[in-house]
């Protein structure tokens, strides 16, 4: 009955279009609905013309039409068939996913081929099919990210995962935003980087109920004065997904025990010593200590590196080792290489932050000492380049008319995009700048990105980043709501 209603319908429609003047257009996913229809009319028609046998047969297909996402997840995927999921997901999975065509059914792809040792013909089968597909959107950018997590290379795919997670409503289905937010929670709780945890789960848009859970758990985890009571975080952890896989974090959550933390500051270490234990500590524990702390950590060897008898205990030391003798000491009081000595050791302090603010530039803090300041410079630097290096090859390429596949491209804009959002998190000033920096060349490319290449959510992507940071540029953010409503339209 449901297919013949619905051929009725697709009837009227045409016929409607046929008359003078009519301007009814159909809904994008009408031919999709169209064939669910048949699929399920003739289950139906199968389903009551045969026996129980045949009905046992047929009753899992029914299953799979009317709940297609929870039987791809619980049944398909852990099978570990990568093709097989990528068909079942073409052409019986959910509407939302199946607009995409192949990009979306990759999603699906990629989490069965996640359940095996990764095969390099399945994932490059699984490329070709994002590739080929028309005009993937957001589940096409989830199923870049799998695939490049696959391949072994976690940044690209955690950019990737990222912008997943903060596209628009329209452009990315729920169940596949949810595939986007485990993977990044459970990529910071590897690290244990419990506070990003904690931010990806307690986002006010698109509150999941995994990545909530493990978010209230983060939260004792790392100390948090505000965190829950050991009853809220039993309740949340029985009404989240996956309670066999995070019942080791609960117990660990509920071990430590909820209190808050002292709010006064401790003292400066008084010597370079304690100084350097201190520092050390904050490495080993950067993820899990209060905001601030590693960066006063560093301040505090900063610190003890001006103090009088740090310079005394230097020169004592050159002198033990025969670098500077004694009579050169009385003569000169040994400042030159007591200082050279002290730039040296700031200058290797520098090279020991500078991974560390690459690969979470908040522990600079909001206001970072004279002790972080180097290596901010540097880092801040090297994410320039890298920017503007891109940016030149994006302005090269739309010159020549030149575009890379679309897992490629957008590999490459999530990863600038990444770039850029390190940058103003390490130095939120620097937003100016790095807006007209990425401005002229982004801005020309994502056009054309959308004109030429018919990537529309690419190019949209790019303008609404670029207008996110226009700041008070008003001509620039006219034209760039211009591009996004113009991305925006069918």
């Amino acid at each position: 009955m449901g297919a013949i209603a619905l051929l009725i319908i697709v009837a009227i429609i045409v016929a409607a279009r046929q008359l003078p003047g009519a301007k009814i257009q159909s809904p994008p996913t009408l031919p999709l609905w169209f064939w669910k229809g048949v699929q399920l009319g003739a289950l139906l028609v199968i389903f009551s013309a045969n026996g129980y046998i045949a009905q046992a047969l047929v009753a899992p297909l029914l299953l799979l039409l009317l709940a297609p996402s929870f039987v791809l997840r619980q049944v398909v995927v852990p099978l570990g068939l990568p093709r097989f999921a990528y068909w079942v997901a073409r052409c019986c999975g959910p509407v939302s996913l199946m607009r995409e065509a192949g990009a979306g059914a990759a999603v699906y792809g990629a989490l069965a081929l996640a359940r095996r040792p990764s095969s390099a013909p399945a994932i490059e089968w699984l490329e070709l099919r994002v590739d080929l597909a028309r005009a993937p959107r957001g589940a096409g950018v989830v199923a870049a990210g799998l695939l490049a997590a696959l391949r072994g290379d976690r940044q690209r795919a955690r950019a990737l995962m990222r912008v997943a997670d903060t596209a628009l409503e329209k452009f990315m289905p729920m169940s596949v935003r949810m595939v986007a937010r485990d993977w990044l929670i459970v990529d910071a709780a590897r690290i244990g980087d419990w506070h990003e945890v904690v931010r990806l789960g307690h986002r006010r848009r698109h509150i999941l109920r995994w990545s909530y859970a493990l978010a209230r758990i983060g939260e004792r985890l790392s100390g948090d004065p505000q965190a829950r009571r050991d009853w809220l975080l039993r309740l949340c952890w029985l009404v989240a997904p996956r309670r066999r896989a995070t019942l080791p974090l609960l117990r660990r959550a509920l071990a430590v025990p909820c209190a808050p933390k002292p709010t006064a500051e401790r003292e400066a270490a008084a010597s370079l010593r304690a100084a350097l234990a201190g520092l050390a500590d904050a490495i080993g524990n950067r993820f899990t200590r209060a905001d601030g702390s590693f960066a006063r950590r560093v301040g505090d060897v900063d610190a003890a590196l001006d103090l009088a008898a740090t310079r005394v205990l230097v020169g004592q030391r050159l002198r033990a080792l025969g670098v500077v003798s004694a009579k050169r000491a009385e003569d000169s009081d040994d400042e030159g290489d007591v200082e050279a000595v002290l730039s040296g050791l700031r200058h290797r302090l520098a090279d020991v932050l500078v991974p560390l603010l690459e690969e979470a530039p908040r522990l600079a803090g909001a206001d970072p000492g004279p002790g972080l300041e180097q290596a901010v410079d540097r880092v801040r630097a090297r994410l320039f380049r890298d920017v503007e290096a891109q940016c030149k090859d994006y302005d090269n390429r739309r010159r020549r008319e030149r575009s890379l596949t679309t897992l490629a491209e957008w590999g490459a804009w999530a990863v600038l995009r990444d770039q850029g959002e390190r940058l103003l998190e390490l130095v939120p000033a620097s937003e100016n700048s790095l807006f007209h920096a990425m401005y002229v060349p982004v801005c020309n490319f994502a056009v054309f990105q959308h004109n030429v290449c018919r990537r529309r959510y690419l190019a949209h992507d790019m303008y609404s980043w670029l207008h996110r940071h226009a700041g008070s540029d008003r001509a620039a953010s006219q034209l760039l709501a211009g591009n996004i409503s113009a991305s925006e339209s069918p």
